[in-house]
C-alpha cells in the first residue's frame, strides 16, 4: 500500500492566495491614502471658495452701497439744480416785470409829456 502526503500543494496554494491578499490589501491601502489626499485637496479648495464667496458678498455690498450713495448723490444734485433752475425763473421773471413796469411807466411818461405839451400848444 502506498501513501501520498500532498502537504506541499495546498502549502504553495496558501502562500500564493496570502501574497494575493497581500497585494490587494496594498492595493487597497493606498487607494485609500489616494482618497485621503484627495479629500484634503478638496477641503482646501472648499474653504478657498468659500472664502472668495465670502470676498465677492463684501465687495456686492460695497458696491451696493456705493450705488446708493452715487444715487443719493445725484438726488441731491438734481433738487439743487432743480432749486437754482426755480431761482432763475423767478430771478427772469422780477426781470420782466421790471422791464415791463419800466417800459409802462415811460410810455405812461411820454404819453403825459406829450398831452401837456399838445394842450400849452
Amino acid at each position: 500500500a502506498t501513501t501520498t502526503t500532498t502537504t506541499a500543494a495546498p502549502a504553495a496554494s496558501d502562500a500564493e492566495a496570502l501574497a494575493a491578499a497581500q497585494t490587494a490589501l496594498a492595493r487597497a491601502e493606498e487607494t485609500v491614502a489616494q482618497y485621503k489626499a484627495n479629500e484634503e485637496i478638496l477641503e482646501q479648495e472648499a474653504q478657498t471658495a468659500r472664502a472668495l464667496i465670502d470676498d465677492l458678498r463684501k465687495q456686492l455690498k460695497q458696491q451696493r452701497a456705493a450705488e446708493q450713495s452715487i444715487v443719493a448723490a445725484n438726488g441731491n444734485a438734481l433738487a439743487e439744480q432743480h432749486q437754482q433752475h426755480q431761482g432763475v425763473v423767478s430771478f427772469n421773471q422780477t426781470v420782466v416785470s421790471h422791464a415791463v413796469m419800466t417800459h409802462h411807466e415811460q410810455h405812461t411818461t411820454t404819453s403825459s409829456t406829450s398831452s401837456m405839451s399838445s394842450s400849452t400848444s
